[in-house]
């Protein structure tokens, strides 16, 4: 646990200098529905921002764990600004449309993946809390079979057959009129 002031923000700064921690962190905003192309600045903004609050982190939890939320409080945010320039979503179905008020602000391409994403987050909540964590290990995480195998400590065989299961269960909970993309 981190408690003087000056710790902190000296930890902060070690933690968004390392390459590992802006791969990790970047590879999490995409997978949340980020534009690729603003991942450099919602990373620039997380930092500023933490910088700004260090003072309120009380320690309880990683100073990771708290600068990935002020992220995704930024992302969120960021999400809504863009709701109201054109996009507009559709509670009932889950889905982000255009509001024909506005000129669009991002690409069908751009609406098409955070729609692929949202059906892809409903599904996975359906699966069991093990599937939920083998799948983000692989796919958001980017662990080989062998590095997830250390992680759970369990055999490479054991997460070959638990990531098949995973994806099986995942394809039959997207059903079978979700379009995969290409």
């Amino acid at each position: 646990m981190i408690t003087p002031t000056k710790n902190k923000a000296a930890e902060l700064n070690r933690l968004f200098e390392s390459t590992d921690f802006q791969g990790k962190f970047t590879t999490y905003l995409i997978n949340k529905g980020a534009d690729p192309k603003s991942t450099k600045r919602l990373l620039n903004e997380t930092y500023i921002r933490a910088k700004k609050g260090i003072h309120s982190f009380k320690g309880l939890s990683r100073l990771e764990t708290w600068v990935y939320r002020i992220g995704t409080n930024y992302l969120l945010a960021d999400f809504r600004k863009k709701q109201t320039k054109g996009y507009i979503r559709n509670w009932k179905t889950n889905r982000v449309e255009n509001d024909s008020r506005y000129e669009p602000s991002s690409s069908p391409q751009h609406e098409s993946a955070i729609n692929s994403r949202l059906d892809i987050e409903s599904a996975l909540r359906i699966l069991s809390k093990e599937s939920q964590r083998i799948i983000n290990l692989r796919y958001s995480e980017g662990l080989s079979q062998l590095e997830i195998a250390q992680t759970l400590d369990i055999p490479c065989g054991t997460v070959k057959s638990r990531l098949n299961r995973a994806r099986t269960d995942l394809k039959e909970a997207l059903g079978p009129e979700y379009q995969y993309p290409n």
